[in-house]
């Protein structure tokens, strides 16, 4: 709900707007702290882990200690740079940077990533259809869209996830398909605000940016996303964008 205070000064509606700001405010706070919680416990725990029984570990444990603070301070830094690019980017401040990019190299590269986990291993179905070489737009952009939605396929569905990416004309046309929770229905016009989640993503890790970052990332690039989805069933995302050498 969005209130106006242009044609009225009554009370009540002050009231109103400032108990919404409020409670939007104390949404995204609590979002944030979640997000920032775990990584920083996992790195406190093992720290101390570390400190106490330093001379009682193996080769392997410690290790296995290095590695999982390493990649909670890999999480860390992956949100607190996706907020800061957010914010950047609200603020008009992001430049856009063309240059051809070798789309077979740059899609093998980024799957590699974004399923390199053990968990996610071979989860990322890959079709390439007459892909034009090279292809010119801004890879950070186009990374930084594509890494989000495919990270949010995988962890919202427990299925493999199809990428297929196809030249159309001078148009790149990429679709993201899952087969997992879908999205309400009565929730789909919010998903592309920051720090908008939906109702039934509350067990699974997240703050709500993705989705605002792939959608700040396609207006950058000129291009188009859409979406269909069905609840249980799954979701499809169609992002369209120009080739900017023509």
């Amino acid at each position: 709900m969005t209130f106006s205070l242009k044609d009225s000064n009554t009370d009540e509606l002050k009231k109103l707007v400032r108990l919404a700001e409020l409670k939007s405010g104390r949404q995204i706070i609590s979002l944030i702290s979640h997000e920032m919680r775990t990584p920083l416990s996992i790195i406190s725990s093992n720290v101390q882990l570390l400190k106490s029984f330093n001379y009682e570990l193996n080769d392997t444990m410690v290790n296995d200690t290095f590695l999982l603070c390493e990649e909670a301070i890999g999480s860390l830094t992956d949100f607190i740079e996706s907020v800061y690019f957010l914010n950047t980017a609200f603020k008009g401040e992001v430049k856009v940077h063309y240059s051809g990019v070798d789309l077979v190299t740059f899609i093998n590269e980024l799957v590699e990533k974004v399923a390199g986990s053990e968990f996610n291993h071979n989860r990322i179905q890959v079709t390439k259809e007459n892909l034009s070489d090279p292809f010119f737009t801004d890879k950070v952009l186009l990374k930084r869209c594509l890494e989000h939605l495919l990270v949010n396929a995988l962890n919202f569905s427990s299925e493999d996830v199809q990428l297929k990416l196809s030249s159309v004309k001078d148009e790149l046309v990429i679709t993201i398909e899952d087969h997992g929770i879908g999205i309400p229905a009565d929730e789909k016009d919010l998903i592309f605000e920051p720090f908008k989640r939906c109702s039934n993503v509350k067990m699974i890790s997240g703050c709500g940016i993705g989705l605002a970052i792939v959608r700040m990332c396609i207006e950058l690039l000129e291009g188009d996303i859409d979406f269909t989805s069905t609840l249980n069933q799954g979701s499809t995302f169609i992002i369209k964008i120009r080739n900017h050498e023509c």
